[in-house]
């Protein structure tokens, strides 16, 4: 099911367990699986990552894309970053954009990306900075860090810090009213919609849920 472009990919499967050292470099993308995968050493390509727990230090030049329970992102990253894990944890750069499917995702403080943020998670804490826009649907989104773009969120709650900066617009639709500390700096006032709690027949994924 791999497209011809990873005929020329280096696939290793851990026994249980992977590392790629620090000082090597992978030439072309590398695909690995195993209990535990920890990236020390470079890839100048993309990185596909199946395992439980994922730590990536080196630089990868492509993209990640990882399906495991915690991913850990501490290296440049200057392609995109797409997930689906349990916890997802960025400590650097990510030059273009980041898509996470999680039950947890943080931006650290002196985290950053240089593109969008599209999060799909139960709960998602930004302490970084975003230069494009957010998409979220989380339960719980805590924002502390530099949003460059526009917000659009749908959730259970939403909390803007007092280091929360947003230069573009916000829409927050949920269950509660948001939660804005003074401190925190908006271009614009935040535009929210309170929905009502219990089922709604008017809708089609209503039905579909059922």
């Amino acid at each position: 099911a791999l497209p011809p472009s990873a005929v020329a990919a280096e696939i290793h499967h851990g026994d249980p367990s992977y590392t790629l050292p620090a000082g090597q470099e992978v030439k072309t993308d590398l695909i690995v699986a195993g209990e535990r995968v920890r990236i020390d050493g470079d890839v100048d390509g993309d990185l596909i990552v199946f395992s439980s727990s994922v730590t990536v230090n080196g630089h990868i030049k492509g993209d990640i894309l990882g399906f495991g329970q915690e991913i850990q992102v501490n290296g440049l990253v200057d392609g995109n970053v797409r997930v689906w894990c349990q916890s997802l944890s960025l400590n650097s750069t990510v030059a273009k954009n980041v898509m996470s499917w999680s039950e947890r995702t943080e931006l650290a403080e002196k985290a950053s990306v240089g593109g969008t943020m599209t999060l799909f998670t139960g709960s998602s804490e930004l302490d970084g900075r975003v230069a494009g826009d957010v998409l979220a649907y989380t339960g719980d989104l805590d924002i502390n860090g530099t949003l460059g773009g526009d917000a659009n969120i749908r959730g259970d709650r939403l909390t803007i810090g007092p280091t929360a900066q947003i230069l573009g617009h916000t829409t927050y639709r949920g269950r509660r009213q948001p939660q804005i500390s003074e401190g925190a700096k908006l271009a614009n006032p935040v535009d929210v919609t309170l929905t009502k709690r219990g089922p709604n027949y008017g809708q089609i994924a209503y039905y579909w849920h059922q």
